[in-house]
């Protein structure tokens, strides 16, 4: 640890800060997506078709699945 003199260690009042940027990044994005949906321009569509596919498309968990079991066995 020679080469940190100033290390900035994890106190509660950066875990709150942390927490507060964290929750207001999310707010942001979701009002973000909120309000494409609403926007009724023919840009939009695209957008929206894309929004749509990523939270619509199954994921394929098995092999999140079979690593994890391999682990555990």
């Amino acid at each position: 640890m020679h080469g940190f003199i100033a290390e900035k260690r994890k106190t509660p009042k950066r875990y709150f800060w942390r927490l507060c940027m964290q929750t207001a990044g999310a707010i942001g994005v979701f009002f973000m997506i909120l309000s494409l949906f609403g926007w009724t321009a023919p840009q939009a569509a695209p957008l929206k078709e894309a929004v749509q596919e990523c939270f619509t498309t199954d994921a394929d968990v098995m092999p999140v699945i079979k690593w994890l079991n391999a682990d555990t066995v």
